[in-house]
């Protein structure tokens, strides 16, 4: 093999490493990390079940306030639709959807499943992008992460809209609060 290529190579593989340990702490950690932290939109097709579609929606940090611990926890959000045959088509339905937080530092992560909440003509359906309300003596910030359109299992599409809430605590710093998901 040429001289240039595996110099090259050597050093994207370090480069690999110094960015997985700039980002992840170390490779170790990287490794413990959830797959909905680490991979994009992909499809599955595992040995049992059915095969799956996973869309990642968007992914929000904790707010603009709390110090590095609150800035270094991301949530990704995701939507995952089955595959199955139909007229020797195939075609994909509504499954369910989740959101990842995910501790990059630390290299730790959890997921939550999230149940979509109907909200036809409601701000979470209607609002073209953030909003701010006061609930009680609180302002809150309703971050748009993004929206998808997916069919149920009648074939006909929603819109699921995916929101990331906030508390002001003080002038101009949010902190997270909620995650929640309306079908539109």
């Amino acid at each position: 093999m040429n001289k240039a290529i595996i110099r090259a190579a050597s050093a994207a593989l370090v480069l690999g490493t110094a960015a997985t340990t700039l980002v992840c702490g170390d490779p170790a950690s990287a490794m413990a990390l959830d797959w909905r932290c680490t991979m994009g939109s992909h499809s599955t097709n595992p040995p049992i079940g059915p095969a799956l579609t996973n869309w990642v929606i968007g992914e929000r940090t904790n707010g603009s306030g709390g110090g590095p611990i609150t800035l270094n926890r991301t949530r990704r959000y995701w939507l995952t639709e089955e595959n199955y045959l139909s007229g020797g088509v195939t075609k994909q339905r509504f499954l369910n959807v989740s959101v990842a937080t995910c501790e990059f530092i630390g290299g730790s992560s959890s997921v939550a499943q999230l149940a979509p909440q109907g909200a036809i003509g409601q701000a979470p359906c209607t609002a073209p992008g953030d909003y701010i309300v006061a609930e009680g003596s609180s302002i809150m910030a309703y971050r748009l992460v993004g929206e998808r359109l997916s069919p149920n299992s009648l074939g006909i599409y929603q819109k699921y809209r995916f929101w990331h809430k906030e508390k002001q605590g003080s002038p101009g710093l949010f902190s997270y609060q909620a995650s929640s998901v309306a079908v539109c």
